[in-house]
């Protein structure tokens, strides 16, 4: 597999996004072999910390709470949790993801009782819509053209791919290795549906940290923020020029 292949990008806090989700997991040695053990000590942390209340949805053992707005939700499994924040409430990894993530550290270190983290990994989905007004058939390489760099372009493949990935429309994937962090990015183009009129082009990206050493708890902040920059780097080797000034023009000359 293949290292990095970009370089540092200036940061910089930009006006639009097209940010949707971003989901970021931890996971640990098994604590459980039953998740009702501590899904209600989860359900009061949650409540306490967090502010919501304790409607615990179990599915296949995994207990999953979401904010009434759906701005911000928890899914914990006995050997991982699962944090997702809408982008619709999302500023700066720092200022949203961070104040989120110290809780959590107290909750691995209280309630879970560990010290050590198998793996973390942050995903950030963007999405593109764009609406056919002229009924004329939207050609899927002028659409990726116009939001994907063309090093991103080359980059991507159609080769082996797994079953789900091959029944999603236009799906294409690349991967990279570097030191303990694996990143995988992922491309789609979503067809309209009879509820909606728009063309849906995902850009999907995911890095993982896995140490040999383990993750330490107490250094969960630091670790996650790095892995971040590496995502931003990325999504700027990803993204035209185009989509950058449209992200940083005047929301109000968007409209």
């Amino acid at each position: 597999m293949k290292s990095f292949p970009f370089g540092s990008a200036k940061y910089k806090q930009y006006r639009n996004t097209f940010l949707q989700n971003v989901i970021i997991t931890f996971t640990f040695n098994n604590v459980a072999e039953d998740l009702s053990k501590l899904d209600n000590d989860f359900k009061d942390y949650i409540q306490t910390f967090f502010g919501i209340t304790p409607n615990c949805q179990l599915s296949e053992g995994l207990c999953s709470i979401t904010k009434k707005d759906k701005s911000l939700s928890f899914a914990y499994a006995k050997d991982s949790v699962n944090v997702q924040i809408s982008g619709q409430n999302y500023i700066t990894f720092s200022e949203t993801a961070i104040p989120n993530i110290f809780k959590l550290r107290d909750f691995f270190n209280k309630v879970v009782k560990i010290n050590h983290l198998n793996s973390i990994s942050i995903r950030k989905i963007n999405v593109w819509n764009f609406k056919n007004t002229n009924k004329q058939k939207i050609r899927v390489e002028d659409l990726r053209g116009l939001v994907f760099s063309k090093n991103l372009l080359s980059a991507l493949s159609t080769e082996h791919l797994d079953e789900i990935e091959k029944s999603i429309p236009h799906f294409s994937k690349c991967s990279y290795s570097e030191d303990e962090k694996t990143l995988t990015i992922r491309t789609a183009l979503l067809p309209p549906t009879a509820k909606d009129d728009f063309h849906h082009l995902i850009l999907d990206t995911t890095i993982d940290l896995h140490k040999s050493d383990k993750i330490k708890v107490d250094q969960l902040a630091d670790s996650l923020m790095d892995l971040n920059s590496e995502l931003f780097d990325c999504y700027h080797w990803c993204i035209s020029k185009y989509v950058l000034n449209i992200m940083d023009s005047d929301p109000d000359e968007n409209k």
